[in-house]
């Protein structure tokens, strides 16, 4: 029942979704990607995961932003990603070391997986950005396990 409370508290703060013309709003809160998670389970953080972005010569790397232990693309990156793609970057996000054999919210705690089988999920998320964008290479962000 708690959870449940929990989950309504953190669902009250999520941010709507901008139209295609106006930025993207910013929330600036610890709890925001949580809300994310929790309003869109398995979802991605607005900014993020367009793959049809193309960089601008101003931002031409994309950047991928890399969770820590036990948060996932929404939960860490509630309140960056919506800044980085408001200033014209191209933003990605993944959810490694999950267990995806498991039911919500289980698998969406990331990062609990052996370092060496969340490296390969990063490499090929990279190689997916870097065929989707055309780019060379990427710009990572990590937070926690994901500066390793």
């Amino acid at each position: 029942m708690g959870a449940l409370a929990l989950a309504g508290a953190v669902a009250a703060t999520a941010t709507p979704l901008a139209s295609a013309n106006e930025p993207l709003p910013v929330p600036f809160g610890f709890f925001s990607g949580i809300a994310l998670e929790a309003t869109n389970p398995g979802g991605s953080a607005p900014g993020t995961n367009d793959f049809s972005c193309r960089p601008s010569a101003a931002h031409p790397d994309p950047v991928v932003l890399v969770h820590g232990t036990a948060a996932n693309r929404q939960t860490n990156w509630g309140v960056l990603a919506p800044v980085l793609a408001n200033e014209g970057y191209c933003v990605f996000a993944l959810t490694f070391g999950n267990r995806t054999d498991q039911p919500w919210p289980i698998s969406a705690a990331g990062g609990l997986a052996p370092l060496g089988d969340s490296a390969g999920q990063l490499s090929e998320f990279v190689d997916q950005v870097l065929t989707a964008t055309g780019s060379s290479k990427v710009d990572l962000i990590g937070h926690s396990q994901g500066t390793t």
